[in-house]
């Protein structure tokens, strides 16, 4: 549910102008076009075009990609949320916030408006829902943030103080080595939780900043199901599988 009635939510942001961003690279180490990706017929790229598209708070969608599969794939959508990136933002050394603030750049000059906040929708999420994106913005506006990520918690016997890694010596050590010893019972630990790419709410300054995802005052969108982010091969058979199940 959200925080307040449907009807005082949607008066909330009425006078706010939302932009979405689907940033689709075309290269990827792990799965070659790995946006391109489909279920049930569909780019996982489209996919989160889709979604953003049927969002009637939602004023514009931009597809950035350096791809010309990728944007051929989106362009039957609607051409006019294709934005092709220059050669200088691609490559995966390319930050998502020098992304962004070139699509909102290009949007706001396109449709000759100012935008006030910007959603980001990553492909590589397809398990997002149309509430988890509109509860982020709720919050969001709610609340005076910079910036709302949405989040999954992480079972505890992940926990970083538990994590270990091998050092150049060949030795196992503790992730942290003053606290990692000293965890006996869980009871010691608090809850942590890992950013599933599931959607990025960001103010336009943030975004025009350049600088960061998160800002002086971010905030959070608990998800209450499990996120799979697509990095390889296994992954996505599983997400294809969840999905298509459902």
């Amino acid at each position: 549910k959200f925080s307040r009635t449907a009807k005082n939510y949607f008066f909330m942001i009425k006078n706010k102008k939302i932009l979405a961003v689907i940033p689709a690279r075309g290269g990827s180490k792990g799965v070659k076009l790995k946006n391109l990706l489909k279920i049930q017929g569909i780019s996982i790229t489209s996919r989160a075009t889709l979604l953003a598209s049927k969002l009637n708070v939602i004023d514009k969608v931009l597809v950035s990609s350096d791809n010309d599969e990728i944007l051929k794939d989106v362009s039957k959508i609607n051409e006019r949320i294709c934005l092709k990136r220059p050669s200088q933002l691609s490559g995966d050394r390319v930050s998502d916030i020098r992304v962004l603030k070139h699509a909102l750049q290009m949007a706001e000059k396109r449709e000759k408006t100012t935008f006030d906040l910007i959603v980001m929708l990553q492909p590589t999420s397809p398990m997002r829902s149309k509430h988890e994106v509109l509860e982020s913005i709720n919050i969001f506006i709610e609340n005076n943030h910079d910036s709302v990520w949405s989040v999954s918690g992480v079972d505890l016997k992940y926990h970083p103080y538990k994590q270990l890694w091998i050092s150049n010596s060949n030795q196992l050590k503790y992730f942290d080595e003053n606290k990692g010893e000293k965890i006996i019972a869980r009871q010691q630990l608090r809850e942590t939780y890992y950013r599933n790419g599931a959607v990025y709410v960001l103010s336009r300054n943030l975004v025009l900043s350049g600088k960061s995802l998160m800002g002086k005052n971010p905030g959070f969108f608990k998800s209450k199901k499990s996120h799979i982010s697509i990095d390889n091969k296994e992954e996505f058979i599983k997400v294809k599988g969840i999905i298509e199940k459902k």
